[in-house]
């Protein structure tokens, strides 16, 4: 490593730049497996919006100077998560794993409607955080 100490900033900014790609490439991963079980519009939409929090947190992550360490950290980690989606999102582990397989949706818009099950919930939400428990008596007086 060109990095004699990890917990010195990276002097040639390389880390906080392989950081920001190694991020992108585990978003853009994650995004291209749901890409089927979204309307095409919002999936350009969250596709863009991704690539500019990438990019836009490259600049950020050079002008605060983490230490090196960090950044050998973040982009294993990311190699990892990359790993992780690419592999459960493949149809024959979800197979094997007795996972269900990623159907299309019917679009984004349609699961809002007032006729679809999430509209209204099956186990409506207790107005008390303890439903089935008593009240307990107020304290003596002083």
């Amino acid at each position: 490593l060109w990095v004699p100490d990890l917990s010195t900033p990276d002097p040639f900014l390389l880390l906080p730049m392989a950081a920001g790609l190694s991020l992108l490439g585990v978003l853009e991963t994650a995004l291209r497996g749901r890409k089927q079980m979204m309307e095409p519009k919002q999936y350009m939409m969250q596709l863009g919006v991704q690539r500019i929090i990438c990019f836009s947190m490259v600049p950020l992550l050079i002008g605060l100077k983490y230490p090196a360490g960090v950044f050998v950290y973040w982009i294993a980690n990311n190699c990892c998560s990359a790993l992780s989606v690419l592999v459960f999102n493949h149809p024959g582990v979800r197979r094997a794993l007795g996972l269900s397989a990623l159907a299309p949706s019917a679009g984004f818009s349609s699961g809002f409607s007032p006729s679809s099950p999430q509209a209204a919930p099956s186990n409506p939400i207790p107005s008390t955080p303890f439903p089935n428990r008593t009240p307990s008596p107020p304290p003596p007086p002083p």
